[in-house]
């Protein structure tokens, strides 16, 4: 299904007015990046983040972004036309440029956009997980070669690689083992090349 991505360039205050343009139209999901709020998050060294996007500061120049995924159907059309005309009715100059851009994309490129974040990770003393798309030198580590969906079986759940590391510290060789997960069957891909 094709949708229209909507982009409006506002700032910080913008961002409440837009969102609730957007929400009187019967949308209830957008996204704002607000470079205020991400370093915010970044100076607050009581939360922790795994990683931050190179760039990710920078992309917007300063300028708040609230995004809008809208179907491309007959709805979907309605509810563009009254955002843009609600934009477009807001009068001065304190909620940022207010500049929209429309893109089509089509919810097939989100299905795969995670795999770019997914590399070979060694975990422990002797495994090393990797993707069947990635290449890696083992460097004389175990790889556990799986294929995992966007949020299971890539080795970094906390849980997964803490029993990672324990199975490799047990003797498992001929015995009966059971992962009961829900994701790749990674401890037990993990278990079996162990013995």
């Amino acid at each position: 299904m094709k949708f229209t991505e909507l982009t409006v360039y506002t700032n910080t205050f913008g961002a409440e007015i837009v969102g609730g343009i957007i929400t009187s139209t019967g949308i209830s999901c957008y996204s704002v990046e607000d470079p205020n709020d991400l370093q915010e998050l970044l100076d607050n060294s009581t939360v922790p983040y795994d990683y931050i996007e190179e760039g990710l500061l920078t992309k917007t120049d300063g300028e708040t972004l609230v995004k809008v995924y809208i179907s491309q159907d007959e709805q979907g059309f309605s509810q563009l036309e009254r955002i843009k005309q609600g934009i477009s009715e807001i009068e001065g100059d304190c909620f940022g440029r207010l500049h929209i851009e429309e893109a089509t994309v089509d919810d097939a490129d989100w299905a795969d956009n995670w795999r770019q974040y997914f590399h070979p990770l060694e975990i422990g003393e002797r495994f090393i997980v990797k993707p069947t798309w990635e290449e890696c030198t083992p460097n004389g580590r175990i790889v556990l070669e799986i294929d995992p969906a966007s949020s299971f079986g890539t080795g970094r759940h906390e849980t997964t690689s803490l029993c990672l590391r324990a199975l490799e510290k047990l003797k498992v060789e001929n015995t009966a083992v059971l992962d009961m997960g829900c994701g790749s069957g990674i401890l037990a891909i993990g278990a079996l090349k162990l013995g």
